[in-house]
């Protein structure tokens, strides 16, 4: 049976089809900005104009123009120009950013109840004097694409990166723009140095619109972070890491929190990211939470704080030593849910790994959890008293090394459909009971599972499937998707589907797909 889910990726599947076709369909004349260069030339390559600014504002540049951006160092850029569907925008640096990771020693993860020793790397940009560097970016219109720009030390007045969409004021409320069919990509983001409150990488109202090929590191606030009633957005091939809650440069406190993402809105796609080392020990704040993902709907609906995520396809992600992998909480009924996790692969949390609270209809299938301190997933009917119905299915993961597997705060439990799932400790489900195909208690150390977990880099771990042990064929089919994390079919060859995210596909000992970032 179809089900609405199957129809929401279908959707999506459309959406990002759609987008991608419209950015690309007409390109019209290209201009150029250069230091060297003159406000008074026309734009040329070889009589560019001088700012950013200027040439976004000029009335010569229409729907569907690029903006080649030379080398050199530029301040930050109001846009108010929109392009038209077919005819997006471009404001597009002539290199991008090349980053080589270079290790700075082991820190540790936790306290003295918990901790993890985990490899510090550093980038580095290799082509430097090649790259164009800015402080940011403001996109108050429609059909605009930023491509391949450093942006850092946005300076005082200024809270975020790249800011999309936005807010003003009338009669003491709040008046949303929501920037529409939006494309950031590639962008280099780090040390942003941002005014008190609301720090970000990329932040603000958006609909339509991709984040995909971006590296954000010692970002301070959420590093990815669509507000309010944002929806149909795609964030893809990012890798996003170190998020801080305080400025580098006095300490100051930007935020309470670091997460890598806090969405809210609807209709979600996160895929193909690599989310890792968001660790509390390098915020001073005393109360942080360092999340791959978070999201909340507090108070009631008159008087709500945060706002309702529905439909997040979350797939193919690689999420790894942060305090807590996802975490959502609502208190309002039917606030927020129609959640799906596939293919991921969420290893190391302080904390615990899926948290949510009084969140609806959440689907979990083919995933790795390892190495969760409190549990891999903590399903609660409430937050705060008040119980909600729960909906869950938890099918073909394998939970590795982890505490308890779920935890609920009702005697009468959550909806939860679980089988087919792997574990390597004894207790299983814990208070529920097993499914009649799940595996527990598989000993690792007589059939280890991957082929190289605890390599220190995480841009070398390798949790591609070794021969020979249970997580092959074991699985069973779920409709509304039919690939693994790495795109390989499911079922290989005819046989079941295997647990986990990857498809063992006949092969053995192959290194995973990694972004395209070169390792020191």
């Amino acid at each position: 049976m179809l089900t609405n889910n199957f129809f929401y990726y279908i959707k999506q599947v459309l959406i990002t089809i759609i987008f991608i076709f419209t950015l690309n369909y007409i390109s019209g004349t290209t201009y150029y900005v250069s230091n060297s260069g003159n406000n008074a030339n026309p734009g040329s390559e070889i009589s560019p104009w001088q700012t950013i600014q200027y040439a976004i504002d000029n009335v010569s540049v229409l729907a569907g123009d690029i903006i080649i951006v030379k080398p050199g160092s530029y301040g930050r850029t109001n846009i108010t120009k929109s392009g038209e569907a077919g005819k997006i925008i471009t404001i597009k640096a002539e290199n991008k950013p090349v980053l080589t990771w270079i290790e700075n020693g082991f820190k540790v993860h936790g306290d003295s109840a918990w901790f993890f020793n985990y490899l510090d790397l550093i980038p580095s940009v290799t082509n430097s004097t090649q790259v164009s560097s800015c402080k940011g970016f403001k996109i108050a219109a429609n059909y605009i694409e930023i491509d391949g720009f450093e942006i850092s030390n946005i300076g005082s007045g200024v809270s975020n990166g790249i800011s999309i969409g936005n807010t003003t004021y009338s009669n003491g409320n709040s008046i949303y723009f929501y920037a529409s069919n939006i494309s950031v990509k590639n962008n280099y983001i780090h040390n942003l140095e941002p005014e008190k409150n609301c720090g970000g990488g990329i932040v603000g109202y958006a609909a339509n619109s991709i984040i995909s090929g971006n590296i954000l590191w010692k970002v301070e606030g959420g590093s990815i972070a669509f507000n309010v009633s944002s929806h149909d957005i795609v964030i893809e091939n990012n890798d996003i890491s170190h998020g801080m809650t305080h400025r580098l440069s006095d300490n100051l406190v930007i935020d309470g929190d670091s997460d890598a993402m806090r969405l809210f809105g609807e209709n979600y796609t996160v895929r193909n990211n690599f989310i890792h080392d968001f660790v509390f020990n390098e915020s001073p704040y005393s109360d942080t939470h360092n999340d791959g993902l978070q999201t909340f709907y507090y108070g009631s609906s008159s008087n709500p704080v945060g706002y309702p995520l529905k439909n997040l396809l979350f797939e193919g992600n690689f999420v790894y030593n942060v305090g807590q992998f996802f975490m959502s909480e609502c208190t309002i009924p039917d606030g927020t849910g129609y959640f799906i996790f596939r293919n991921n692969i969420f290893a190391v949390a302080y904390a615990q790994g899926i948290i949510t609270m009084g969140i609806s209809n959440i689907k979990i299938y083919n995933n790795l959890f390892y190495k969760s301190r409190y549990g891999a997933l903590g399903i609660w009917e409430s937050k705060t008293g008040t119980l909600f119905p729960i909906n869950v299915d938890v099918k073909n993961n394998i939970f590795v090394n982890t505490s308890t597997i779920i935890n609920s705060n009702t005697a009468t439990r959550p909806t939860l459909m679980q089988d087919f799932n792997l574990f390597t400790i004894a207790s299983g489900w814990g208070n529920f009971q097993n499914g009649p195909n799940d595996i527990v208690n598989s000993d690792i150390t007589l059939y280890p599972l991957f082929n190289d977990p605890e390599n220190p880099n995480p841009y070398l771990k390798d949790f591609h499937y070794l021969p020979l042990q249970p997580i092959i064929d074991n699985g069973t089919p779920i409709s509304g998707f039919s690939s693994d994390k790495d795109g390989n079919l499911r079922p290989f060859n005819g046989y079941k589907w295997d647990i986990g995210p990857y498809e063992s596909n006949g092969k053995f000992f192959v290194k995973p797909k990694g972004l395209r970032i070169k390792i020191n």
